[in-house]
Order: structure tokens, then sequence, then C-alpha cells
């Protein structure tokens, strides 16, 4: 019993949509492929077992199997937000011909205090100029709140960030606020979610899309 419960636990993972563990991107996945992601999300489950919390996770395998825990379940994005916000940043440069030197104006209101935010810390809080590949790199880099911001409001707001993030591969995301939004109450963090799956379904949109140089 103790051999055919594994088998039979694999044959419902491979046969049935509702499994977590699932074919993924389209991609062919040898049956052996499918025992180790089924023995992966075994070990994860072990992980958890006895833990006062939600975790999500979510694997893509490169045999095209999508392997994880609650990987279906909505989890505030908090500053996940930041990268398909980058995206979008590179997006619009690519469009408007724009490159990493290109200067964007920055208000002393737009950089708020009570926040993590290196850019204020560093250059103080006033109006100035800040290039694009700084406002990226303290906002991918140092999750400045401050710089996402500022980005978003170049971009056109969280409604664009969650178009890119569709676009990625994320098909179960909302994006409807900023990190100022996020910071006048607690429970507006959970405003903005996204499920492990869409996630991590976004880094290889990213890196096999055609669209960037």
């Amino acid at each position: 019993m103790s051999r055919i419960f594994p088998a039979l636990l694999l044959s419902l993972a491979l046969l049935s949509p509702a499994m977590p563990l699932q074919a993924a991107e389209g991609l062919p996945a040898t049956p052996q492929a499918a025992v180790d992601a089924l023995s992966l999300e075994r070990d994860i489950h072990t992980l958890m077992r006895n833990k006062k919390a939600l975790a999500g996770v979510a694997l893509l395998t490169e045999d095209g199997l999508c392997a994880g825990v609650h990987m279906d379940a909505p989890f505030p994005l908090l500053s996940v937000i930041k990268f398909p916000l980058a995206v979008a940043v590179l997006e619009k440069m690519q469009h408007e011909q724009a490159t990493l030197t290109t200067m964007i104006p920055v208000r002393a209101e737009q950089l708020h205090t009570g926040t993590h935010s290196p850019l204020r810390d560093q250059r103080g809080r006033r109006d100035m100029e800040v290039s694009l590949e700084d406002l990226l790199r303290y906002t991918v880099t140092f999750s400045d709140n401050n710089g996402c911001d500022i980005l978003m409001e170049y971009v056109g707001g969280p409604a664009v960030v969650e178009a890119c993030a569709r676009r990625l591969g994320a098909d179960n995301v909302f994006i409807g606020h900023n990190e100022d939004w996020m910071h006048l109450n607690i429970y507006n963090q959970y405003a903005n979610w996204g499920t492990p799956r869409s996630m991590a379904r976004m880094l290889p949109g990213f890196f096999n899309s055609p669209a960037f140089s």
C-alpha cells in the first residue's frame, strides 16, 4: 500500500487540472520531471507543517511543470509590484526612445517622510531631477517607496503596471494602488494582490519576451 499511494497521487496530479502540479507554459514534461516536481511539493509541505503562517510557493521547472503550495491563493504583493513597474518603465522608455540618462523632474512633495526612501535620505527632500537609471536603481535594488511612486506616475499609474504584469503572464493579479496609499493604513497593504503562480510566470514572460532588446 505504501508503494501504491505515491503512484496514485502522481496519477491524480498529472490527470486532474484541479491538482496544484500541472503542465505549464505549454512545454512538454517528462515522467521523471513530474516525479521530481511532486517530490518537491511534498518537501515544501513538510517544511511548512506546523508553521503559524500561510505561505505560497510556485516554481516553474524547465520541463514545463509548475510545482508549489497555495499557488493560486491571493497574497498581498507589497513591493513585488516594483518588478512589473520596472518593466513598464522599460516599455515606456523603448516606446519614447528614452535612455537611462534621461532626467525626470522630482518634486519635494513626492519625497514622502515616514517611508523607506534612500533617495530622499541621500539627496534631501527638495525639487530636483533624477535620471531614470537612478530611479530604477533606487526602486528595484533598494526598494525605495518614493522612487516607486515617482516611476508609477511616470508610466501612467497602477493600471498601467497591472496591464504590464498581465502581458508578462500574470493572469491572476490586481495592482490598483501606489506605495503612498498603502502606507495610509495597514489594511491597505492587502489591496494589491497576486497569486504565486502568476508571479512566477512573470519572470520567464520577461526574459523570453521579444519586445525587449
